[in-house]
């Protein structure tokens, strides 16, 4: 499945469930790494990256998807629609962080 119909079947599954979703595109003024898709339910911010199956966010992705979680977000990244419904059955637990996003990545310190 490309990502684009990745995309697609998750934007579906948002907005059954009542969402407002925009997909992003990068440009110079987009915060590198910003995820692909921005979405309030119930006045929750969801952010999601979409990932092809067997592909994983870059550095920079896990970073924003880290922020915007700290911030309140419910924030993973997806390679299908069951991820997706699989993220959101944590919806109504604002307390609840994706180990996803803390346990699968650990970032590379650069020394000079």
């Amino acid at each position: 499945m490309k990502e684009r119909d990745v995309v697609a079947a998750i934007v579906r599954e948002l907005r059954a469930r009542g969402a407002e979703v925009i997909k992003t595109h990068g440009d110079q003024f987009t915060v590198p790494g910003e995820p692909d898709l921005l979405a309030c339910l119930e006045g929750r911010m969801v952010r999601i990256e979409v990932k092809q199956p067997g592909q994983h966010p870059t550095a920079a992705q896990y970073a924003r998807l880290r922020a915007w979680e700290k911030a309140g977000a419910l924030c993973g990244w997806c390679t299908s629609p069951g991820d997706a419904a699989d993220l959101l059955a944590h919806f109504h637990d604002p307390s609840w962080k994706n180990p996803q996003l803390w346990e699968r990545y650990t970032p590379i310190v650069l020394r000079d």
